[in-house]
């Protein structure tokens, strides 16, 4: 999510989009004129609706290890409970999902 940048097609979207929304605030509050901006969040989404599918692949099990400076490291280990997931499908490619997803009208019903 951190190497993957949209949100640019979303100007062109209806303004009661509530995603341009969302965007539109952020353009505000970091005082930043372009629309696109990382997909951490929009990746999360679409892990947890649709599934790994062919977008990624799992790590193996581990955990990650929390450093007293808040740095982090990733350790493998066969018990470790959490696992991440690595990119599999194309970044353009995904990035278009994501973005096709977010430019979607909301559903009025």
């Amino acid at each position: 999510g951190h190497t993957i940048f949209v949100g640019d097609r979303l100007k062109d979207t209806p303004i009661d989009n509530p995603v341009r929304r969302a965007y539109q605030l952020h353009r505000e509050r970091a005082k930043v004129e372009h629309w696109n901006h990382h997909t951490a969040d929009p990746t999360a989404v679409l892990l947890a609706v649709r599934g790994i599918l062919n977008y990624w692949n799992l790590s193996e099990c581990g955990y990650i290890d929390i450093k007293n400076n808040c740095s982090f490291v990733w350790k493998d280990h066969s018990e470790g409970n959490q696992r991440y997931i690595k990119q599999k499908m194309d970044r353009g490619r995904l990035g278009r999902i994501l973005e096709d997803l977010m430019v979607i009208p909301p559903d009025k019903h």
